[in-house]
């Protein structure tokens, strides 16, 4: 893994511009940096309209031009350090969004698993109860065919054989 200390935006020094703002200070805000940018280009605006009504083809002109330049690109690399930090914070939003829509996924699956859980355990107690009921007619039924022992006697041993068949299958 390759370690640079080479900042995302390079300073204006190193592009060979001159930095009209001071970073050296104990606390630099970006923000009161960009709104003097922003009142000197206006005022640098205001006096190149003038040089154009006095005297348009003025040196001066070419002068206020390259000053307007000079704070346009200052007022963009300034806001251009800005990038990074909106991105994080820009992830940071998503990443929290993301965050609560898997919670709240998680939490309508966790009350789906809850309600397939109670079906399941009606269902298994529903089938307990018909089988026990079943079982007890089986039971009932051999008591009734004991008494009836006459000639009934091999319908009532093929309807056992039947009966201990089916349970066998399910």
């Amino acid at each position: 893994m390759a370690v640079t200390d080479e900042s995302i935006i390079r300073p204006l020094e190193l592009q060979g511009i001159a930095q009209l703002y001071s970073t050296t200070q104990g606390g630099f805000d970006r923000i009161k940096e960009l709104k003097k940018l922003n009142h000197s280009i206006v005022i640098n605006f205001l006096e190149l309209l003038d040089i154009l009504i006095k005297s348009p083809s003025s040196p001066k002109r070419e002068k206020k031009l390259e000053d307007l330049n000079l704070l346009f690109i200052n007022i963009h690399h300034l806001i251009n350090e800005l990038r990074p930090h909106q991105a994080r914070e820009t992830l940071r939003v998503m990443m929290e969004r993301q965050k609560q829509q898997r919670l709240e996924t998680a939490d309508k699956l966790y009350k789906h698993l809850d309600r397939v859980v109670a079906i399941l355990q009606s269902c298994s107690s529903s089938l307990q109860m018909a089988t026990r009921q079943q079982d007890g007619s089986f039971e009932q039924m051999e008591v009734d065919e004991s008494k009836n022992h006459n000639e009934d006697d091999e319908f009532s041993r093929k309807d056992e054989i039947m009966c201990s068949a089916l349970e066998e299958i399910s």
